[in-house]
């Protein structure tokens, strides 16, 4: 995997908050595959904690957990007919895009729809 050096640094820095937090992440998408022009960094996370069938972490503890990050400007969209998924976070850290999807049991969700951040919709919409 071949990451811009300053998105391997952000993404490492991420992991590692994450990490503080119980959360396990994996890499997917574009970027995992190797394709050198990805747009973001699409990540699968999941809670580590062994809270037993049907713990989910809700969205507003995500949400704290990003902003303890210092990341400000954060776009959620929720589930839309994919049970393995309990929200998206979009959001920009360090200059680095950022497709955070929340799974609570570590699901894997290889194989997605990709869908525009809300911010590329509106660059495209001005156009």
């Amino acid at each position: 995997m071949a990451l811009r050096e300053k998105d391997q640094k952000n993404l490492e820095a991420l992991l590692a908050f994450l990490e503080t937090r119980k959360m396990r992440a994996e890499l997917m998408g574009s970027a995992a595959s190797g394709n050198p022009n990805y747009r973001d960094l699409d990540l699968n996370v999941w809670d580590a904690q062994e809270k037993g069938p049907g713990y989910k972490l809700g969205r507003g503890a995500m949400d704290n957990f990003l902003k303890d990050l210092g990341i400000k400007n954060v776009h959620f969209t929720p589930p839309v007919g994919a049970t393995w998924c309990e929200g998206r976070w979009y959001f920009n850290y360090n200059g680095t895009k950022f497709d955070l999807i929340y799974t609570p049991w570590g699901q894997s969700c290889l194989g997605y729809a990709a869908t525009e951040t809300p911010e590329d919709a509106k660059k495209k919409s001005e156009k």
